[in-house]
C-alpha cells in the first residue's frame, strides 16, 4: 500500500515538471526584430536581436567610431560624423558652439569678469549681482550673431543673453545687425599668384569674400598661372628666350648655357656663343677666340682656330687646318677645344683634345696602324710615319722595301 502511494506522488510530480516545460517562455521584450535605435547620449546604435541565452528579443548596444556619433535616419540609425554648430555650451568661462559629438567647435564669447559660463550663456557669480554690462547693451559674438544685456527674472541681475541669429541677409557688426554690402572681388577657393606666392579667396563670416595673404608653395613649388606647380625652370639653355619663363623668376638670361641673372656688362671672356647673347653685349652675339665680338659677314681669309670658321659664314669649312678654315674630314686639326673635334677618322688614335692639341691618350707606341696620325706620338720617337701598316720613321736606312729587293717605299 506504501509503494503504491510513493508510486502515485512521483508521477504527479513528473507530470507537474512536465507541463511547467512545455510552457512557452513569457519574453518582456518591447522591440521589433533587425530595428535600431541611438542610445548611449547618441554615441552607439542599440539592434532589436534574437538572444539564445534568454530566448527572447533584446537590444544589444554597438558603440559608434571615434569622431561618429548616432543619428536616426528615416527610421534607421547609423553612426555619421560629427555635425558642426549641433548646439551650444559652456566650456570654463567661454561659450562654445559644440558638435553633435559634444565637443567644442568654435568659441563665441568669452564671459566678462564676475560671472561664469553656465548652459549656453553669462550669469552672475553667486553671492549677489555683478553688473557686467548696461540693460540693452547689444554685442556681437565673434561668428556675426547678436548678444543683448538683459536681466534675468529670476536673479534680477543683467547679464548677457544667449546669441541670436541675424534676419536674412544682414551680419552682426559695430553692435547691430547691418545689411551685408559684398563688392565679391572673388569667388571662394579661386587662388591668383602674387610673385611666386599664392593667394586664396576666403569667405569672411559675414559671408563676403577676400583674397586672403599670400602664402609660399610647399617646398620646390612657385605659383605659375593661378596655381603651384613644380618649379622647372631649365637646368641648361641655348638661347635667352629659354630662361625667360616665371619659374625662373630673376633668372632670365641664359649664360654658359645656364639660365641666371642678366649680367650689367658684356663678359670680358666666353666659351660659348651663350655667354655674349645678353643685352648689355649689343651686337657682339659670337665667341671669337674667347671673346664676344660681331659676326662677320664673311668667312675669314686665315684662321688660328676653330672659333674663327663659323659654319653660318663658312658653310662646312668650320675647323682650322693650317691656318686655314678646311672641311674637317680633310685633316686632323691643328688647334681644338674639345675632344668632339679630335674624334674624327682622319685623326686616327688622337681622339682626345689635351693642351689645345689632337693626341691619342694611348702610352704606347702602337704595334700597327693605317695613318701616320696612328704613330704621332712621343712614345713613337722617330717612326712618325705608317708604312707597311706599322710605324716607321722617315730614314731611307729604316724603311722596309718591297720583296724584290727594290728601293721602292710602299705605304698604306
Amino acid at each position: 500500500m506504501t509503494h503504491r502511494i510513493l508510486f502515485i506522488f512521483a508521477l504527479l510530480s513528473l507530470t507537474t515538471l512536465l507541463a511547467q516545460c512545455s510552457k512557452p517562455k513569457q519574453c518582456n521584450s518591447l522591440c521589433e526584430l533587425h530595428t535600431t535605435r541611438c542610445d548611449g547620449d547618441q554615441l552607439g546604435i542599440s539592434t532589436c536581436s534574437y538572444s539564445s541565452s534568454t530566448q527572447c528579443l533584446t537590444w544589444t548596444f554597438s558603440p559608434c567610431e571615434t569622431g561618429k556619433t548616432c543619428k536616426e535616419i528615416n527610421g534607421q540609425a547609423t553612426c555619421t560624423g560629427c555635425e558642426k554648430y549641433a548646439s551650444r555650451g559652456c566650456v570654463d568661462a567661454d561659450i562654445y558652439w559644440l558638435d553633435s559629438c559634444g565637443k567644442p567647435h568654435e568659441k563665441l564669447l568669452t564671459c566678462p569678469e564676475n560671472t561664469q559660463c553656465k548652459e549656453d550663456r553669462c550669469v552672475a557669480k553667486s553671492g549677489g549681482c555683478s553688473e557686467s554690462c548696461v540693460e540693452n547693451e547689444q554685442r556681437c559674438t565673434n561668428d556675426g550673431w547678436q548678444i543683448i544685456c538683459e536681466r534675468n527674472p529670476n536673479t534680477s541681475c543683467l547679464q548677457w543673453s544667449s546669441p541670436t541669429e541675424c534676419p536674412s541677409g544682414q551680419y552682426c557688426e559695430n553692435k547691430l545687425c547691418e545689411v551685408i554690402k559684398c563688392t565679391t572681388p572673388c569667388s571662394p577657393g579661386r587662388t591668383r599668384c602674387q610673385g611666386l606666392k599664392i593667394q586664396t579667396c576666403a569667405k569672411q563670416p559675414n559671408g563676403c569674400t577676400y583674397w586672403a595673404s599670400a602664402q609660399s608653395c610647399r617646398p620646390g613649388q612657385i605659383c605659375t598661372n593661378d596655381i603651384c606647380v613644380q618649379n622647372s625652370c631649365p637646368s641648361t639653355c641655348v638661347k635667352e628666350a629659354d630662361c625667360q619663363v616665371q619659374e625662373c623668376g630673376l633668372r632670365t638670361a641664359c649664360i654658359q648655357n645656364a639660365c641666371t641673372v642678366p649680367n650689367t656688362q658684356c663678359p670680358s671672356s666666353c666659351q660659348q656663343d651663350a655667354a655674349c647673347n645678353v643685352q648689355s653685349c649689343g651686337e657682339k652675339k659670337a665667341c671669337i677666340r674667347e671673346t664676344c665680338q660681331v659676326l662677320p659677314t664673311t668667312c675669314p681669309q686665315s684662321c688660328i682656330d676653330n672659333s674663327q670658321c663659323r659654319k653660318e659664314v663658312c658653310g662646312n669649312k668650320t675647323t682650322c687646318v693650317n691656318n686655314q678654315c678646311e672641311v674637317s674630314t680633310n685633316q686632323c686639326p691643328t688647334t681644338c677645344k674639345d675632344s668632339t673635334e679630335c674624334d674624327i677618322p682622319v685623326c686616327g688614335r688622337k681622339t682626345e683634345c689635351l693642351l689645345g692639341i689632337c693626341q691619342s691618350p694611348q702610352q704606347s707606341c702602337p704595334s700597327s696602324c693605317k695613318v701616320d696620325a696612328d704613330c704621332q706620338l712621343a712614345a713613337c720617337g722617330h717612326r712618325q710615319l705608317c708604312i707597311n701598316f706599322s710605324c716607321q720613321a722617315s730614314s731611307k736606312s729604316e724603311q722596309s722595301t718591297a720583296p724584290d729587293g727594290g728601293g721602292e717605299t710602299f705605304r698604306e
